[in-house]
């Protein structure tokens, strides 16, 4: 199956992105939250209303960003498929586990459901998928090898979430590489909340895996 990619327009300024946001969102807004409003209970919101605002201001109209709906079956199929593979995972590493005597089994709980749980599964995707890959990565991909653009997104990615590891990282360079193969969000997006679910699934539910998967956290 071919396929087919939505080719980004708009006026927009593509240096804005890397040359404002990205000193700001380190250099202001994160020491601003970590030294002076940590006691602050809404300081946990501060990096997602900082991504709205960046988007509002420098994006006007969805199909720049992303959200185009061209080939829009298409893509959410390759995404959900990506995000599928990731979920589906877990039960099949977990019969691996269970037959390889790798860890002790343990009783399995079902996750529970809060409002919390869902801002993690659907609404931080969307925000995030919108802001690295719609923004920052757009304005990479207009200045640098596309490869070099893909790795340097991914860095970004887990930079800006402020911890150093595999399972971030990897979830950056594939989300926006899923980006730059169809040109929309809708893949990565799948992806993204195909990731998040088995993040949410994985402890409470398949805890002996961490053992397993711990190089990647």
């Amino acid at each position: 199956m071919a396929i087919k990619k939505v080719e980004m327009t708009g006026s927009w300024n593509p240096n804005i992105p890397l040359f404002v946001i990205l000193p700001v969102y380190f250099f202001l807004l994160y020491p601003s939250v970590q030294f002076f409003l940590r006691d602050f209970r809404s300081s946990q919101y501060a990096y997602p209303c900082f991504q709205v605002l960046a988007i509002m201001f420098l994006i006007r109209g969805l199909a720049k960003l992303g959200w185009s709906t061209a080939h829009i079956k298409q893509h959410l199929l390759i995404g959900g498929i990506c995000g599928l593979l990731v979920v589906g995972a877990l039960p099949l590493l977990d019969i691996f586990v269970s037959y390889s005597n790798f860890a002790e089994m343990r009783p399995r709980s079902v996750p529970e459901t809060s409002f919390n749980t869902v801002l993690f599964i659907f609404f931080m995707p969307i925000l995030e998928q919108s802001f690295f890959s719609g923004l920052i990565s757009q304005s990479l991909f207009k200045k640098i090898n596309p490869v070099l653009a893909i790795y340097f997104t991914a860095v970004i990615f887990t930079l800006a979430h402020f911890t150093l590891n595999l399972s971030t990282f990897l979830v950056g360079l594939i989300a926006t590489g899923l980006f730059y193969l169809t040109g929309t969000l809708y893949a990565p997006l799948l992806f993204h909340m195909g990731c998040q679910t088995a993040g949410v699934l994985l402890a409470p539910t398949y805890p002996h895996l961490i053992i397993l998967l711990g190089f990647l956290f």
